[in-house]
């Protein structure tokens, strides 16, 4: 008999319908949100980020190297006061504020009127509280302070659909709504903004098109995201490009209005786990692009290789993949239509007559793909970094040409200034590199060079950038990853600390500015910098999303790991 209920129990277990899993405060609060919505921002889990935060090693460090100086700080004395004056009129501390009434989920909904009523737009804002007696009661505590003080006539209750809500009229006439429902607070404008919350929240819909693209772009989970949906904002983009002053700043609106009708969905998010990230994540159709746009998008995303021959430790670093006939053709769709070729006839004539007309398309698609410029800290006793830079030239034959183009514009440009000028720029060459001297136009340390390296053409702050350039060992891969910019925190004050004052002393007389001001800037921005390792530029391209992102790791982990 036993094993019979067993045998029927483990059939109801894999046939039988399940309870769906227990939704999150963040899904229930979406669910109340209508599917017209045009920007929906979401904050949630403060109270377990901020505890999170509060027992990470970077706190630690930020207590031990400044808790001397922000426990003596007057501002801190100035603080706690305020705090005690805000606990005492609202009835609530600030952590009570972050923890019990804020701390779960908050979500704020905007919906633009239509074309024919414009004034029809809406908004309203969501809370989740963990304590509903609080939340009850910083409600009525506010009401009654702004009665007090005379903004607020009367609280009215009103009821739809059997459920209550309040009309807070105010002193000159107007009226905003709210709902509190045991731990949900809604709040509007609008009192037809209440009432569509109410049937939703009576209709108990499950999911609704919001939540659905939100789950699509894989930011729900961030701590703090703004989604938009571009359809309800088409009207304001074409409004932008019919309000352009002129032709050729009409063609970039119109450009972009074509990218922005290509996209389906994107939103802002900032994470904040054991680095921070903040970025936009984006679902886009290819098809729609503009075609110069859609060929550069529609490559799988690779690093450059030059992100192989980049200290780790650069002060900063820029590198990525385009080859020149591809920037050329990006650029120039965002001129009139009607300019393009005119343009287009103008570079041609312009490189041509340098490195020769039958040679001008090979030219630029010789150049590239891989690009990189990156400055790293310099041992010597001058300020002047260590910068380099390097554009792959991925055809030999192209390699001659390129050298003459800017070999003949940089003696242009020699000679044009030397024409003019009592200082003069002096050149010469050697071992193929090219390098400039001006001790009145260039700061100690800084000698320009060019030269054509291994396959790559590379200039730099100095002849020796260029001769000690050699190229990478392997080419680009597809990666999960794609990096564009990096900055070194640690290296950036490794270098303030080493040579601040002569730094200070240089920009100060370049900007016409005092040197002791410039100083105390430069001291103040060293010390903050400390607190950040590295921060990153990247793309990441997901099974439903494409997201573009700025990454800061911190000098210690935001968070403790387990």
């Amino acid at each position: 008999m036993r094993s019979w209920l067993s045998f029927l129990a483990i059939l109801a277990w894999q046939f039988l319908p399940t309870p769906s899993h227990a939704a999150t405060p963040r899904e229930e609060l979406l669910r109340l949100v209508p599917d017209d919505t045009a920007i929906c921002l979401v904050v949630q889990g403060l109270r377990d980020r901020a505890k999170t935060v509060g027992e990470s090693p970077l706190k630690d460090w930020i207590k031990e190297k400044y808790q001397p100086l922000i426990g003596e700080a007057p501002e801190m004395e100035k603080l706690k006061n305020l705090e005690l004056l805000f606990s005492s009129f609202i009835g609530v501390t600030f952590s009570e504020l972050r923890d019990d009434i804020f701390g779960d989920v908050i979500v704020l909904a905007y919906q633009p009127g239509t074309p024919e009523k414009p004034t029809t737009e809406q908004g309203f804002i969501l809370v989740k509280a963990r304590d509903s007696k609080k939340l009850a009661k910083l409600v009525d505590k506010l009401n009654g302070l702004q009665k007090s003080a005379g903004e607020l006539s009367e609280v009215k209750e009103l009821t739809h659909a059997g459920q209550t809500y309040h009309k807070r009229e105010k002193a000159n006439g107007d009226g905003e709504f709210y709902l509190l429902k045991d731990d949900l607070f809604a709040f509007a404008a609008h009192e037809s903004a209440i009432k569509g919350l109410i049937d939703r929240q009576k209709a108990a819909i499950a999911s609704n098109a919001v939540m659905q693209s939100i789950d699509k772009l894989g930011v729900q989970n961030s701590f703090l995201f703004c989604w938009f949906n571009p359809r309800k904002l088409d009207r304001d983009v074409q409004a932008h490009v019919k309000a352009a002053p002129n032709e050729r700043e009409k063609a970039t609106r119109q450009q972009f209005a074509q990218i922005w009708t290509a996209l389906d969905n994107f939103a802002i998010y900032l994470d904040a786990n054991k680095d921070l990230e903040l970025g936009i994540a984006t679902n886009y159709r290819a098809e729609a692009l503009p075609p110069e746009v859609k060929a550069l998008v529609s490559k799988k995303p690779q690093p450059s290789a030059l992100w192989q021959v980049i200290p780790d430790d650069a002060l900063f670093a820029i590198a990525g993949r385009v080859s020149g006939s591809e920037m050329i053709d990006v650029v120039l769709s965002f001129a009139p239509a009607g300019d393009r070729a005119k343009i287009r006839a103008e570079l041609e004539k312009g490189i041509g007559a340098v490195v020769g007309k039958d040679k001008y398309a090979g030219f630029m698609n010789g150049i590239g793909p891989d690009y990189g410029v990156w400055a790293a800290n310099t041992k010597s006793d001058t300020a002047m970094a260590n910068i380099t830079g390097a554009v792959r030239i991925n055809d030999p034959a192209v390699e001659p040409s390129v050298f003459k183009f800017v070999n003949f514009y940089t003696q242009y440009h020699q000679v044009e200034y030397n024409r003019r000028h009592d200082d003069q720029y002096e050149s010469q060459t050697e071992d193929g590199i090219t390098s400039f001297t001006n001790d009145k136009q260039f700061p100690k340390g800084l000698r320009p060079a060019f030269g054509l390296r291994e396959g790559h053409f590379v200039f730099g702050s100095t002849p020796d950038r260029v001769k000690e350039f050699r190229k990478p060992t392997k080419e680009s891969s597809n990666a999960a990853e794609v990096p564009f910019l990096r900055i070194s925190g640690a290296a950036a004050h490794g270098y303030l600390k080493a040579h601040g004052p002569e730094f200070a002393k240089m920009f100060a007389e370049s900007n016409n500015r005092p040197v002791d001001e410039v100083r105390k800037e430069l001291e103040t921005i060293s010390e903050a910098i400390q607190v950040l390792h590295r921060a990153e530029l990247f793309l990441r391209v997901e099974t439903n999303a494409t997201r573009v992102a700025m990454r800061f790791q911190f000098v210690k982990p935001l968070a403790r790991t387990p």
